[in-house]
């Protein structure tokens, strides 16, 4: 909860330095962090749910993403000359956005995705 009150505080700091607002309502805001700070993980069914609530594009990037652990800037910048679908391999690379550069593959035993 307190990345999310993060963001939007930086959201509301850039509009009122677009003078969109007057002040940032966050400005001030304590929250209590409570006793579970993890992010909760979505299981395969709930994966699989999203995926088919939105286009397929969308989908095939959410099922991605949860099977990989690839980040945002890491699918968007994920090129077809870095997957080996026979292989059952992703490179991802620094050049198309991601952090590191790093292999994905199919080697990852009792993954709960085909």
């Amino acid at each position: 909860m307190i990345d999310v009150v993060s963001l939007l505080s930086a959201i509301f700091n850039e509009a009122v330095d677009e003078e969109l607002v007057a002040a940032n309502p966050c400005r001030r805001l304590r929250l209590r962090g409570g006793e579970d700070n993890e992010r909760p993980i979505a299981n395969p069914g709930q994966v699989a749910e999203l995926a088919a609530r939105v286009s397929s594009l969308d989908g095939v990037m959410i099922i991605t993403a949860a099977c990989t652990g690839m980040r945002w800037g890491e699918l968007v910048g994920l090129q077809w000359s870095r997957v080996d679908l026979a292989g059952g391999v992703l490179v991802i690379a620094a050049e198309d956005g991601a952090r590191h550069g790093r292999r994905v593959g199919a080697d990852r035993a009792g993954s709960a995705f085909p």
